[in-house]
């Protein structure tokens, strides 16, 4: 069966009308009556009914276009594939972010992989995890990295895991922090001015509580970058989570690992970022080398 049949399937039953698929295929609406009634013939069996107005798949339709998408992602991945195999790896990887910048580890990934594959580019999308893993479901992006504190849905896996802390980031010269410190403790943060990130903001809030801490929020944000900012300008101090103190390189601020967090020493709380790919869609060649890279180059990173 041709495979342009499948997508025009597919199409027919997201819009509900041969009329509207007519107009966006700009193929003629009898072309695609014959389609349905080859395809039914093909299986034997009626694929649509019309209620009001609009075609609704039958239980025999609704199984065809589960499988006619696995059919065209196949054959998509096929030509990728092959593609591949002629002429090198090449495509776009779909990429989602936290907003988590500066990230020594993830300029290092994403520089030296381009490097290493001239012909693969990126298409990026920084949002919060949430949001990457909803896009990850959906299909829209390959692969995602992601501070993910609850359980991850059951059509998205782990690949690997980016080991991170809680960290302080402080200005030379602060009034607060002395750079002669191996550590800084919840303890020591009472009534200064603090940027935290907002995804641990709870659970930053609750070990305030247990310790008898009483911050003050100066800025509670999604971005790294405004956090450091903070802290640069000796407004307060910026709590991060990094793999390596190499992160916030800068001559004008030093970083130190933040302790007693609640709930870190049991494992309850991680700061850990995950890379993760969707169980339900196969990887690109492009996407399968990236994540090929990452295994092999992010312990090397940690060194």
């Amino acid at each position: 069966m041709n495979v342009e049949y499948y997508k025009n399937f597919i199409m027919i039953a997201d819009y509900g009308t041969l009329t509207q698929t007519s107009k966006e295929l700009h193929i003629v609406r009898s072309a695609l009556s014959n389609q349905v009634k080859l395809l039914e013939e093909e299986y034997n069996a009626p694929l649509f009914i019309r209620k009001s107005k609009r075609l609704e798949l039958t239980e025999s339709g609704k199984i065809l276009y589960s499988i006619a998408k696995q059919i065209i992602r196949h054959e998509e991945t096929a030509h990728r594939d092959i593609d591949c195999l002629l002429n090198g790896v090449a495509g776009t990887v779909r990429i989602g972010l936290t907003m988590a910048h500066p990230d020594f580890v993830l300029n290092n990934i994403l520089t030296n992989f381009k490097v290493a594959h001239p012909r693969i580019g990126y298409s990026i999308f920084e949002r919060p995890s949430e949001e990457i893993t909803e896009l990850l479901v959906q299909n829209k992006i390959d692969v995602g990295f992601v501070r993910q504190q609850k359980a991850l849905p059951p059509l998205v896996r782990k690949e690997l895991v980016i080991k991170q802390k809680f960290h302080v980031c402080c200005a030379k010269g602060n009034p607060w922090i002395s750079e002669d410190v191996d550590t800084v403790s919840i303890r020591d943060l009472d009534n200064i001015p603090l940027a935290i990130p907002r995804t641990f903001e709870n659970v930053l809030q609750l070990s305030f509580q247990k310790l008898g801490v009483h911050p003050n929020i100066a800025c509670v944000s999604g971005s790294r970058l405004y956090t450091v900012m903070l802290a640069q300008a000796m407004a307060g101090i910026g709590i991060v989570c990094i793999s390596d103190v190499k992160d916030l390189a800068a001559q004008d601020v030093f970083v130190r690992p933040l302790v007693d967090i609640e709930g870190e020493e049991s494992g309850n709380v991680s700061a850990d970022r995950y890379v993760i790919v969707s169980t339900e869609y196969p990887l690109s060649s492009a996407t399968a080398h990236f994540i090929s890279f990452c295994r092999e180059n992010i312990p090397y990173f940690f060194q």
